[in-house]
């Protein structure tokens, strides 16, 4: 979707990113985002946010996430982390739910290792979840595992210790 057109009569906010200007709705992100509310509650009367985010994101991460908001598919293996990590940080339901039905589908092709690192590091307990039951083998198991295990929250470790228990067979599996 091009959000690079400036007629006035379709957007009324205007963020620049890389020199880049992107023309879009503050109700249709404040709809969305409790943080973009925040954001046009407190900057009411201003309608242009330069060098926004500061270099956090690119311009192409921006476009990417203002398309997951207009419901395109648009999340791969090359942009879910970031697309993700917006996501969480402007509170925006629809985007984080796009990456975990990405993470969560059979066309990824990233590590296990990648998407458990990611759900640990944005407490994702579905997504933790689903990579463990995934996992055939206590040797896999330790692949995916931070060398340091005590960097696990309590309930991580709870979840990996359920896993090697069913995997060497002195639990049975628990049903989802």
């Amino acid at each position: 979707m091009n959000f690079e057109n400036p007629d006035p009569n379709l957007f009324d906010v205007r963020f620049t990113i890389d020199n880049r200007t992107f023309y879009f709705s503050k109700k249709m992100l404040a709809r969305h985002s409790p943080v973009f509310e925040a954001l046009f509650k407190t900057c009411q009367n201003k309608d242009h946010f330069d060098d926004w985010q500061n270099g956090l994101m690119t311009a192409e991460d921006f476009h990417i996430f203002l398309n997951t908001l207009h419901g395109f598919r648009c999340i791969n293996d090359s942009n879910v982390e970031k697309q993700l990590s917006l996501g969480i940080a402007s509170k925006v339901d629809v985007t984080v739910a796009h990456c975990l039905d990405w993470l969560m589908g059979k066309e990824t092709m990233l590590l296990e290792k990648v998407k458990f690192d990611l759900a640990v590091k944005h407490n994702l307990d579905g997504l933790k979840k689903k990579v463990l039951s995934d996992i055939e083998s206590v040797g896999d198991l330790d692949d995916i595992l931070p060398a340091d295990l005590a960097t696990l929250d309590h309930a991580t470790s709870t979840l990996v210790l359920q896993r090697i228990l069913e995997l060497t067979g002195a639990r049975p599996k628990e049903s989802d």
